[in-house]
């Protein structure tokens, strides 16, 4: 009875442990592929960045711009940046929830 007893136990364990792994797999395909769309992303974000940047540079080289259209370059400026910003910050949060990662 003792030896059937530590065989049962044995199985249990071995199922667990292979359970255990499984899950880890999992969760590291979830991660995987978390940093491969978190580097796409900033990949986007990059140019987004360098997209403001040039706007920035087209501002600073047009001396005839009125007030106006340089406080609306700016600030559309501004907006690309936190747009980028937000892009990769978001998609990471609402990524973490949907796999389950943010638990």
């Amino acid at each position: 009875m003792t030896e059937h007893n530590t065989q049962s136990k044995n199985k249990t364990a071995k199922a667990l442990i292979a359970d255990m792994l499984s899950k880890l797999d999992e969760q590291e395909d979830r991660l995987e592929e978390r940093r491969r769309r978190i580097a796409a992303l900033n990949e986007a974000r990059t140019v987004l960045y360098e997209h403001a940047q040039q706007i920035d540079l087209e501002l600073d080289n047009d001396p005839t711009a009125s007030e106006e259209t340089r406080e609306n370059r700016m600030l559309f400026a501004d907006d690309i940046r936190i747009i980028a910003e937000r892009l990769v910050a978001d998609y990471a949060m609402r990524f973490d929830e949907k796999t389950g990662l943010s638990q």
